[in-house]
């Protein structure tokens, strides 16, 4: 079993509001990602949508993450200098996921950058694109003592060019379940189990066509691009 803890921008006012309705709401948000009725005609998730089970997780954990493009999602409002990295950790096979991001590039500038405890749970090391999300128990035990997670699901769909050198990939909150107007979605913005949708690269700033191509792929696994929102890197100065 591989467990990555995961680090989502919030401040520690906004974890504790948010743990307080989450321990009230996660049920209720289980329930309705298994809804796949719609008054529309497309189904969802499509015969299209499939994992990218040959992850080679070395490969995916080796370097930091650039979000250019993602669906907005209940955990995060900061769309300026999104970025994940995976560090290991003392325990075996466990990976520090640091995800970080700021409301504008001033606040980057000024390292204002917000953390939130999560963590990712793969259960099949066979088929390490599957992970189970939840929360970094010693972190909010004072908040929610009951908690026993998971909270929601986090896969990778796909990653390229080659299975040793990856410098794109798509990660979506699940399966899309939900019918959109141009295909299916994975949850929505007020849900928290199976939302979500992002789209990455090793870069901060891409070659040309890089995100054109990773959007064009996950319009082949069935999903509707309508919810992306752009990530601003540019102006972002990493060391």
């Amino acid at each position: 079993m591989l467990r990555t803890i995961m680090l989502l921008p919030l401040n520690l006012l906004h974890l504790s509001l948010f743990l307080l309705m989450l321990s009230k709401q996660t049920g209720a948000d289980v329930d309705k990602s298994e809804d796949n009725s719609s008054a529309s005609s497309v189904q969802c998730p499509p015969a299209s949508f499939k994992r990218f089970k040959e992850l080679n997780l070395s490969a995916w954990t080796e370097h930091e993450w650039y979000v250019q493009q993602q669906q907005k999602v209940r955990f995060q409002d900061d769309y300026f200098c999104v970025r994940a990295e995976y560090k290991p950790t003392e325990v075996p096979s466990s990976f520090e996921m640091l995800f970080s991001a700021t409301p504008d590039l001033s606040g980057f500038r000024n390292g204002e950058e917000r953390f939130f405890p999560l963590m990712t749970t793969i259960d099949d090391m066979e088929d390490p694109s599957m992970q189970s999300l939840g929360f970094v128990e010693e972190q909010v035990r004072t908040i929610m003592p009951d908690y026993k997670g998971p909270i929601g699901e986090l896969w990778v769909l796909y990653a390229g060019p080659t299975q040793d050198n990856y410098s794109y990939g798509i990660v979506s909150g699940g399966p899309p379940k939900r019918s959109g107007e141009n295909g299916c979605i994975a949850g929505d913005e007020e849900e928290i189990y199976g939302s979500g949708l992002w789209l990455y690269t090793k870069d901060p700033i891409p070659e040309e066509g890089t995100i054109e191509m990773l959007r064009e792929k996950a319009r082949e696994l069935g999903f509707d691009l309508g919810v992306l929102k752009n990530v601003t890197q540019e102006g972002c100065t990493y060391t």
